[in-house]
């Protein structure tokens, strides 16, 4: 998304300056997720307890340490990437809003519009790129900001339904909970196709529609998730990480529709960006689930009152509030 709104405001595509962007957007993703890590950890105690900060590996003091860290650089390449003060001025401000929409999100998630306060998410990054770029084509600003935030509400219903066995044990009751997971998937495929053909408008826009057929691969993806979830009853839905062949397509979809938005506006940041987060995409993710979520990141975390005896995490969160408190010893050392 930042990238997107960089170049749609006339950004450069090469150079010391777009690398300076792209570093920006991470460390901006990596600045919201760690904070969020770090305020949603009492929940996350009941609903994710495998977390490095639920499961006791580190401290919410201890996990502050890399929000701070990428504020420094986020401030410092903030700096470099500005035309002039006032440009610094009006990122930090969008920053300060987003983190009070991040905020009432946080306190909000059973409210029907807790999926629009999270989409600022995505919304926020593609008015960071375009701030920074020459701020170029304003029409097309607004154009990538409705694809942005229903992109963003695509994310959170999928994630929602992701986490509906266990968001009411933290009092919870999103919309998938309400709802169930089949109709909330399928509000979320609406939402998809409603992002498709703002995509498209885009393409449009910039005087390239041919590119828009790209589109036919989020577009499928979603599709089979769509028959996936159809044919399901909602108690056949597991655990938050034993959801993956039901939502699976629904998560490639959204990594296709992203690829597809630089494609659209750019055809080689498109392919370029599909290599990169591909890679990235099926490195970390398997990273992230052997060593994490199947209790392998840390050698031998024993529960409060366990007489001892090295246990991991197990690949299935506890079924009730009441056992899924966070394990606090840690014995052994890092596993990685």
């Amino acid at each position: 998304m930042a990238l997107a709104g960089w170049l749609i405001g006339g950004g450069p595509s090469s150079g010391e300056r777009t690398l300076a962007l792209i570093a920006f957007a991470i460390f901006a993703q990596l600045l919201i997720t760690s904070l969020n890590d770090v305020y949603d950890a009492p929940k996350d105690a009941v609903t994710a307890p495998h977390l490095p900060i639920p499961s006791g590996a580190i401290s919410r003091r201890q996990g502050l340490a890399l929000p701070v860290a990428c504020g420094v650089a986020l401030l410092a390449l903030l700096v470099f990437l500005a035309d002039r003060p006032v440009t610094v001025a009006f990122v930090l401000l969008t920053m300060v809003l987003g983190a009070g929409i991040g905020a009432l999100y946080g306190v909000t998630k059973s409210k029907s519009y807790s999926a629009l306060l999270a989409s600022t998410g995505s919304a926020g990054t593609a008015i960071w790129g375009w701030l920074l770029s020459p701020r170029a084509s304003v029409g097309l600003l607004v154009v990538l900001l409705a694809v942005a935030v229903t992109h963003g509400i695509v994310m959170n219903l999928v994630n929602q339904v992701r986490d509906a066995v266990r968001d009411p044990d933290a009092g919870n009751f999103t919309l998938a909970v309400r709802l169930g997971s089949s109709r909330t998937l399928l509000i979320s495929a609406g939402f998809r196709f409603t992002e498709a053909v703002l995509i498209a408008l885009l393409g449009v826009a910039v005087a390239a529609p041919w590119r828009a057929v790209i589109l036919a691969a989020p577009l499928a993806a979603l599709a089979v998730g769509v028959a996936r979830a159809v044919s399901r009853r909602q108690e056949s839905l597991g655990s938050r990480e034993a959801n993956d062949d039901i939502l699976g397509p629904f998560w490639f979809s959204t990594f296709l529709a992203e690829v597809s938005l630089l494609f659209v506006i750019s055809p080689p940041f498109g392919v370029a960006s599909f290599v990169v987060m591909f890679t990235w995409f099926r490195v970390v993710r398997h990273y992230y689930r052997v060593r994490v979520i199947s209790g392998r990141l840390t050698r031998g975390i024993v529960s409060d009152g366990d007489s001892g005896a090295d246990s991991a995490i197990p690949d299935q969160p506890p079924s009730g509030p009441s056992e899924a408190r966070p394990h606090r010893h840690l014995r052994g050392e890092y596993d990685l």
